[in-house]
């Protein structure tokens, strides 16, 4: 499929479509940019649209090991997992009610099985329908860090700390990513 979608790029970028963007004087790196985008939005059509059949079918494939780890996340959940019990730094516990939101944007699909849910109580921009290609899984972790880092930030300001005294690390980050799954 990587393969197809690369030669399509190429056949699309080639065609007069993108003459203007050949002709004009474009840094190698604009281009090899412009490429990637197109290349980028072709893989994300194409995956959406392959989305409901081989998803049906990988379900049917995987379905028990799918339910063993099901059942593994949810004792993991039942056992009562707290920021504390993670050992996190005290100045980053907070709630990340927000978080694990925009983390139920990656399972509202498998939920939901062909009806595609609009969340309404966000902004329009980042409202959408369960994530199904790579590309909206990956901004979909990247609004869950984002809105993990600002629910922080508001915490060490309510606390009346300095935000720049405090950085947050990647093991820290880990941290949180691990108590909003």
């Amino acid at each position: 499929l990587r393969s197809w979608i690369s030669y399509c790029t190429e056949v699309l970028f080639n065609s007069s479509a993108f003459d203007a963007l050949r002709r004009g004087k474009g840094m190698p790196s604009q281009m090899k940019r412009h490429k990637t985008q197109v290349q980028q939005a072709l893989e994300c059509y194409v995956t959406r649209e392959l989305y409901d059949v081989i998803f049906q079918w990988l379900k049917l494939l995987h379905g028990e090991k799918d339910a063993k780890v099901d059942k593994i996340l949810k004792e993991l959940g039942q056992s009562g997992f707290t920021q504390q019990s993670l050992r996190m730094r005290p100045e980053f516990q907070c709630p990340q009610e927000k978080a694990m939101l925009e983390l139920s944007d990656l399972f509202d699909r498998i939920d939901s099985g062909k009806n595609r849910k609009r969340r309404t109580n966000q902004n329009p921009q980042t409202s959408s329908s369960a994530s199904t290609t790579p590309l909206e899984k990956l901004l979909c972790m990247e609004r869950i860090v984002l809105n993990i880092n600002e629910t922080v930030e508001k915490n060490l300001r309510s606390h009346y700390l300095q935000v720049g005294s405090f950085q947050l690390t990647t093991d820290d980050l880990l941290d949180q990513i691990v108590y909003v799954f």
